[in-house]
């Protein structure tokens, strides 16, 4: 009900936010081309190897280790004095606990409340997926399953609920509504979503993307520049915090695309989502 009028039409048009924007979604053919082109610019087609890693062991001289050897799938072996492993973050490090759930005195089974970081690492050995059309009814149990979300998600096995639970989901951003379509396919009997602020439709991650990068001026420090201009002054900043402190500037929070929150609008008319807007938990 807070949306625009101008919001309002980009959802009803069937053919989505990125085709009236003054920018469209880049597809995966642009990041292909885009490390193509690293590699050419560096030379580094002849220092390349695509693999699979096996195992790792580690060389020692005189009880000191001085490389690695990596034996991969195919039966090659590669020594390396140093090793980076980018294989993502740890739950520790992704997880963002709410000060509320430290605090839960009582105890409850620890899958009946996580993060996403926690569910995304679960993997039981058996579970309960249901296509389910929104507006069916399924009997509603006491049990109460939350997921706490606030990190990237795509599709995959991970289990939110069991059918005909109620389900809470904490979180404002795109891997809220995914949790979110997930539980329903499993056959949540009703799902309440929560968020600090009002909920944000955006087709990419930063706030205005035509001001930022676009051919519009905006005033940054009292200075009126164009996107590009900004943009030259990231790229032209050294310091890494003050690059990170323009993107979060940027990013203004999380926010779902369009195309995410037209597949859950059945369900908020049914009355099966419920949105709860500008909430704080407590306790």
């Amino acid at each position: 009900m807070r949306l625009g009028k101008k919001d309002r039409r980009r959802l009803s048009s069937s053919r989505g936010l990125q085709k009236s924007l003054y920018f469209s979604l880049p597809g995966t053919r642009l990041s292909v081309d885009f490390f193509r082109q690293q590699v050419d610019k560096y030379g580094l087609d002849s220092v390349l190897t695509k693999g699979t890693v096996d195992r790792l062991s580690p060389v020692m001289s005189e009880g000191i280790v001085t490389s690695f050897k990596v034996f991969l799938q195919n039966g090659d072996v590669l020594e390396a004095r140093r090793v980076v492993m980018a294989t993502g973050p740890s739950r520790a490090q992704m997880a963002n606990i709410p000060f509320w759930v430290s605090s839960i005195a009582e105890s409850y089974p620890e899958e009946r409340l996580q993060h996403t970081v926690q569910l995304m690492h679960h993997h039981p050995a058996s579970q309960s997926v249901r296509q389910q059309e929104p507006g069916s009814q399924n009997q509603e149990q006491e049990e109460s399953s939350s997921s706490l979300s606030s990190c990237g998600l795509r599709a995959g096995p991970y289990v939110v609920c069991e059918p005909g639970q109620r389900v809470v989901v904490v979180g404002g951003g795109l891997t809220s509504a995914h949790i979110i379509s997930i539980a329903l396919q499993q056959g949540a009997s009703h799902v309440t979503w929560v968020m600090r602020r009002h909920l944000q439709l955006k087709q990419f991650d930063v706030g205005d993307v035509e001001s930022l990068v676009g051919r519009y001026s905006h005033v940054e420090h009292g200075i009126k520049m164009d996107g590009l201009a900004y943009l030259r002054q990231f790229y032209n900043e050294s310091s890494v915090h003050k690059r990170l402190a323009m993107i979060r500037q940027a990013r203004k929070g999380g926010a779902v695309t369009p195309e995410a929150y037209a597949a859950l609008q059945p369900y908020i008319q049914t009355g099966q989502l419920a949105v709860r807007a500008y909430c704080q938990v407590q306790k």
